[in-house]
């Protein structure tokens, strides 16, 4: 029996996640270090001659000077005056949704004024679009933002931009130019893509890999199917999130905050939360039980690692009465997370 590629039905919610990247604050490292000294004039800045693929990307452009792969996310960064180009790859099934978030009466609430979205041009895409304006964040900054969404023959591409204009090292023009250089090509493997990925999964205790998204997050499964209905096949998603870690005494609230406001999950109740140290680093664990929006009874755990760059997060979804012979082989996945 062919093995179906419609995505797990709790993989549109973490999408959703994913692509929240493009609404995150600037890091306060970021936004407060100063330009690079004896850098060229932003007038001068030009996308280099030669489009380049992150390792794992199937998303490629030319980057402008003082632009360097980013170790945090796919795609492109300048940390010294906060612009990012953020890819995040998508499977075809979830163009709809991206194109409705990405719609003109859509993007005031996620903090954009005075929005423009215009059809644009993408080599090896079939279809894109431009989204662009100013954005203000959660830290009461506001940013230029440009969103490009393509959809190629085999997945969906978010290029996701970002300037800081308080002291930006490159022009709005140098930006649009980058993004002119746009291109898709055909994904890599998915060994390829994990071994992007910006942690390793040391013991993937059976779990078969199903996607990676957006270069920072994967999605595991066990079982034939690539589609999970009514928690039929247990779920392991575990992402990099870029988010600033919360001080010590917080990481308690906020990882079960993190559960409980969980897309996808009604009726969570939190069993167990507990904090510890593994590996000279700050972890932290919560078994919770909840409902699938079908109504079938299931338990998930979250796991979190905390890094100097943010934290690695785990999440498990199995149904409720098989929860003993599944926790053991979480608990060995969870644990074999490391930052690479």
């Amino acid at each position: 029996m062919p093995r179906t590629t419609r995505p797990i039905r709790l993989f549109a919610p973490l999408l959703a996640a994913v692509l929240a990247l493009g609404a995150a604050p600037v890091r306060a490292q970021d936004a407060d270090a100063p330009a690079a000294p004896g850098a060229r004039p932003p007038s001068a800045e030009r996308p280099a001659d030669q489009v380049t693929f992150p390792a794992g990307s199937s998303i490629g452009m030319a980057p402008l000077p003082g632009l360097r792969a980013s170790t945090r996310f796919l795609g492109f960064e300048n940390p010294q005056d906060g612009t990012f180009f953020a890819f995040i790859q998508a499977p075809l099934e979830e163009w709809e949704a991206i194109s409705e978030r990405y719609a003109l009466e859509n993007l005031p609430p996620q903090g954009f004024a005075d929005p423009i979205r215009t059809d644009y041009e993408v080599e090896g895409a079939e279809e894109a679009f431009l989204v662009s304006g100013e954005q203000r964040l959660q830290q009461s900054l506001t940013v230029d933002k440009w969103v490009v969404a393509a959809r190629g023959p085999e997945h969906v591409a978010i290029v996701i931009a970002q300037r800081v204009p308080l002291q930006p090292a490159y022009t709005k023009q140098a930006i649009e130019a980058a993004l002119d250089t746009l291109a898709l090509r055909a994904p890599p493997g998915l060994e390829e893509q994990i071994a992007a990925l910006p942690f390793a999964i040391g013991d993937r205790a059976g779990f078969r890999p199903v996607r990676v998204t957006g270069g920072n997050s994967i999605l595991l499964t066990e079982g034939e199917d690539d589609v999970v209905e009514q928690a039929d096949q247990p779920i392991v998603i575990v992402a990099a999130s870029q988010e600033i870690n919360p001080p010590p005494e917080r990481r308690d609230e906020f990882a079960r905050r993190a559960l409980t406001g969980l897309p996808g999950l009604t009726d969570v109740r939190i069993e167990r939360a507990d904090a510890f140290q593994q590996d000279n680093a700050d972890w932290h664990e919560a078994v919770a039980t909840a409902k699938e929006r079908s109504g079938v009874p299931v338990v998930v755990q979250q796991t979190m690692r905390f890094t100097d760059e943010g934290f690695i997060r785990a999440l498990a979804v199995v149904r409720e009465e098989e929860r003993a012979s599944w926790e053991p082989r979480f608990r060995t996945l969870a644990d074999s997370l490391a930052p690479r």
